[in-house]
């Protein structure tokens, strides 16, 4: 064979490989979206309990959060919910500026503070206050919200709502989280759109067809003796995913999807504040790809367990930003490949498919999580974002340290403003 030949079978071989990768991810995709589509179109008729009964533990989880713990402490003092049914515990977690002396300006929230330097992180910091907080039967359900969040008043209605209907099984629940400053910059904006296809338009696929939904990290809720049963991997830097994992394996617990409950979180609006998230998220996904998808994937198909398969198909997945530069490298090596005078017209088709469904999947995808309008603008800076996703996937940098991401915010005696505020709130809740 000439140069020009072995040149051509190694383009074409590396282009199948990418149309195979890509094609079924966006399948996949595709398969998530015509399940919300069909959820959202039929909803599921739910009928509400007459009144609230679940005794709930709104735990969240702090390390160096002075600039936004008073407003997320405030949402949650005030929250639309029986005062005697719900309490609220911050952990100050290896805290060095006042992240705890502003929490504990709160009458109705307790600080617990723990300083263990060599095992940081947001695992080992639940593992440890869970443990205290479940040691007797005071609490039946833990909710986890993160100090940069705001909660929707009647998020802990919702969440009492859907555990009342689980008819005493132990209750796993993942409420909706979206993206609280999509204004901030192109780059919030684009992030509250990509989110609200991992965090609504995937679990809302999921709970139409009695999968797993998946924990997100933020605006979770356990009963207590699914903490008790189960502890969180304090060494993993997604201890979400690890336990939406460790609940499906062990204990064939799923996780319900409850849209009704809302939190929103603050997003770092710069490439400087993004990069330690984002560091932080791809490798702790890698991880967790490396070490449990395959196996699990194995697992499901000698079982024939459709959860266990759905799980890990949604590790292997990749990311829409990285799927998008499969395609774009995709459509690149048809073109070599038509240029060392390969018949490129088949996979042309191809790859022209896969490029309606991905903006089928994104377009359709927002419309149906009711993403913000300025998600759709900000589409125009996906190619940068693309870009630089693979720069710092190219740049890799191990970290397990509990690092907290850089945001833009209001000055800390701004935010103590709020607690005033907050003390006539529940004084006057008290008294109704």
């Amino acid at each position: 064979m000439t140069l020009v030949e072995n040149l051509r079978i190694a383009t074409a071989a590396v282009m199948t490989l990418l149309g195979v990768i890509t094609t079924l991810s966006l399948s996949f995709c595709l398969w998530l979206l015509a399940a919300a589509v069909l959820s959202k179109l039929f909803p599921r008729k739910i009928r509400l309990p007459d009144a609230p009964v679940t005794r709930f533990c709104i735990v969240i989880p702090a390390h160096d959060e002075e600039l936004v713990i008073a407003r997320t402490l405030s949402d949650l003092c005030n929250i639309e919910y029986p005062q005697e049914l719900f309490n609220v515990a911050l952990i100050a977690d290896n805290c060095t500026d006042r992240t705890a002396q502003i929490a504990e300006r709160f009458p109705s929230v307790d600080v617990l503070k723990r300083e263990n330097p060599d095992r940081r992180g947001k695992g080992y910091a639940l593992n440890w206050a869970l443990e205290r907080l479940a040691a007797d039967d005071k609490f039946d359900t833990f909710i986890v919200v993160d100090a940069d969040t705001s909660v929707e008043p009647t998020f802990l209605r919702a969440m009492d709502s859907r555990r009342q209907q689980n008819a005493g099984k132990p209750f796993a629940a993942q409420g909706r989280y979206d993206v609280q400053n999509p204004d901030d910059s192109w780059r919030t904006a684009l992030m509250a759109g990509a989110l609200s296809l991992v965090h609504v338009v995937r679990p809302m696929a999921r709970e139409r067809l009695g999968l797993t939904t998946g924990l997100k990290g933020n605006g979770m809720a356990f009963d207590r003796s699914v903490l008790l049963a189960v502890q969180w991997a304090g060494d993993s830097l997604t201890e979400d995913i690890e336990y939406t994992l460790d609940l499906l394996e062990k204990l064939n617990i799923t996780v319900a999807f409850v849209p009704e409950a809302k939190v929103a979180a603050l997003m770092p609006s710069t490439a400087k504040g993004a990069e330690s998230q984002r560091r932080r998220w791809e490798n702790g996904r890698n991880s967790l790809l490396k070490r449990r998808a395959f196996s699990l994937l194995v697992k499901g198909l000698l079982r024939l367990n459709p959860l266990y398969i759905d799980a890990a198909i949604d590790l292997l997945s990749p990311p829409i930003a990285e799927m998008a530069a499969l395609l774009a490298a995709w459509i690149l090596t048809i073109g070599i490949f038509g240029a060392e005078g390969g018949d490129w017209r088949l996979a042309a088709i191809f790859a022209g498919a896969a490029v309606f469904g991905l903006a089928l999947y994104v377009l359709g995808g927002f419309a149906a999580a009711g993403a913000p309008a300025l998600a759709y603008r900000a589409l125009l800076y996906a190619p940068f974002y693309m870009i630089w996703k693979i720069v710092l996937r190219l740049t890799p940098r191990s970290s397990s340290e509990w690092v907290r991401t850089d945001r833009e915010q209001q000055p800390v005696d701004d935010d103590l403003s709020l607690i005033s505020e907050t003390n006539v709130k529940t004084a006057d809740r008290t008294s109704h």
